[in-house]
């Protein structure tokens, strides 16, 4: 139950059983915090994962590293809690390397999601500066290019697709 509950039944269980024991379902130590935030992202419980990572956040701030504040990004992100999805992927270091590239690669879906196209702009421009060669740029510019086509807004595909053309010669996820 503790690291990743599979059911509302299971969780009422455990909660009373926790109840009638005297015990607290509150992680006792970095590493459960961290396992638990992990379980759940991996059971697909992005809410709960994201709760969970602050919970970790709040509690044991060692906890606290690139990698971290990705998981609570992405957690928030397929939860869709917009707020929290870009504070918690512009707060991935600059220094992180790859992990600050996927963290802006999520920060321009959210935004393309949102059709905040300007934002969604200005983050692939940040990353053509720091990461001109990046998978996750070439990630970045294809959704947004996608996202664009959705949303019928054919100026700012056509934008993203010039640039992942530009930026990706012969690349087969950018020649479509």
């Amino acid at each position: 139950y503790f690291y990743a509950p599979t059911s509302v039944q299971n969780e009422a269980e455990a909660a009373a059983a926790l109840a009638r024991l005297g015990s607290s379902n509150a992680p006792a130590s970095a590493a459960e915090a961290t396992a638990r935030a992990e379980g759940l992202f991996k059971a697909k419980r992005y809410a709960d994962s994201f709760a969970a990572c602050q919970d970790a956040a709040g509690r044991f701030p060692e906890t606290q590293n690139a990698q971290a504040q990705l998981r609570r990004g992405v957690a928030a992100f397929n939860a869709r809690r917009a707020p929290e999805t870009v504070q918690s992927l512009t707060n991935v270091p600059t220094g992180a390397g790859q992990t600050r590239a996927e963290a802006l690669n999520y920060l321009t879906q959210h935004y393309a999601r949102a059709k905040q196209w300007d934002m969604a702009r200005s983050t692939i421009e940040e990353m053509r500066r720091a990461f001109p060669k990046s998978d996750w740029t070439k990630r970045a510019l294809a959704s947004a290019e996608q996202s664009a086509e959705d949303a019928k807004n054919t100026a700012d595909a056509l934008t993203f697709a010039r640039a992942a053309v530009t930026l990706f010669p012969g690349e087969p996820e950018v020649a479509g």
